[in-house]
């Protein structure tokens, strides 16, 4: 499972992040998803998701998982090229 830090991912798609009690809500690319710290349930697009891991927080960061970002937009590939690096690409419309 691959995480990221909820600020870069919303910048990297000039999307929008906003600050909840315990978590974040994060639209990009005409996508919401909302996730609270350490909920294995996020909402993506007003639906709720299991996860297998919850987001967490490390040292003033929030870190969310990228699968539901990625499910929801199906402009989104992710392309692992080992255990620790992956490439994401984006098609465009």
């Amino acid at each position: 499972m691959l995480f990221v830090d909820d600020v870069d991912v919303t910048r990297v798609f000039d999307g929008l992040l906003v600050f909840e009690r315990r978590g974040v809500r994060i639209s990009v690319r005409g996508h919401s998803e909302s996730f609270r710290l350490g909920n294995l349930i996020a909402v993506v697009d007003k639906t709720n998701v299991r996860l297998r891991v919850a987001p967490f927080e490390h040292d003033g960061d929030i870190f969310v998982p990228l699968g539901p970002i990625i499910t929801a937009d199906p402009a989104l590939h992710l392309t692992w090229i080992n255990r620790h690096h992956a490439d994401l690409h984006v098609d465009a419309f």
